[in-house]
């Protein structure tokens, strides 16, 4: 990622804001670098924005998450965490969106500008037959009823509003599309 942000003239200190989608492991695993024992952030000038139910979930005792032990908890020592509870304005046309469900917490990123807008997924979705099948859910969805919900939710306003959907976990070239309506049922059409 770092290598990916420089190829576009970003660095690590430019960025100010961090939106964690949910504090699963593969989410957060560049919120903080170590130097021996010391974490650091890997963005020095940033705020993580993180979902207020996420973080008191998995900061209770029984629900262990090493990950979130060593990505996300240091972020309150170094002065960097801010706790969000529902949609939160970001900058103008950039916001939170409560999608929870897959964590207590997920959340989505609502991106919109002049007459278009897009929306950032985390995992409110893993793979296309969910755009489809929008019941099924993995087996690591904390909630499958609230998923579910939340799923469907999103994807009809996405359908019906016309956004364009960002999915970080399907395939490289087709993570960013639409969602249309074929034939009575919900499809995926990659951009």
């Amino acid at each position: 990622m770092i290598d990916n942000i420089a190829a576009i003239g970003v660095q690590p200190e430019d960025i100010d804001i961090v939106v964690t989608t949910h504090c699963h492991g593969d989410h957060i695993g560049w919120n903080v670098t170590y130097d021996g024992d010391t974490p650091i952030k890997t963005f020095p000038n940033s705020t993580h924005w993180i979902a207020e139910r996420d973080w008191e979930h998995y900061s209770k005792p029984e629900n262990d998450n090493p990950a979130f032990d060593r990505s996300v908890k240091p972020l309150e020592q170094l002065g960097a965490l801010k706790l969000i509870g529902g949609v939160e304005q970001l900058s103008p046309g950039i916001s939170t969106l409560p999608t929870n469900g897959h964590t207590p917490g997920q959340q989505c990123v609502l991106i919109k500008s002049g007459d278009q807008t897009g929306v950032i997924t985390g995992d409110l979705f893993h793979s296309v037959a969910q755009v489809t099948e929008q019941s099924w859910c993995p087996t690591f969805d904390w909630n499958t009823r609230m998923s579910t919900q939340s799923r469907k939710n999103l994807l009809m306003l996405a359908s019906t509003q016309e956004w364009v959907v960002f999915s970080g976990h399907l395939a490289t070239g087709r993570s960013i599309g639409h969602v249309v309506s074929e034939g009575g049922k919900s499809v995926w059409k990659p951009l």
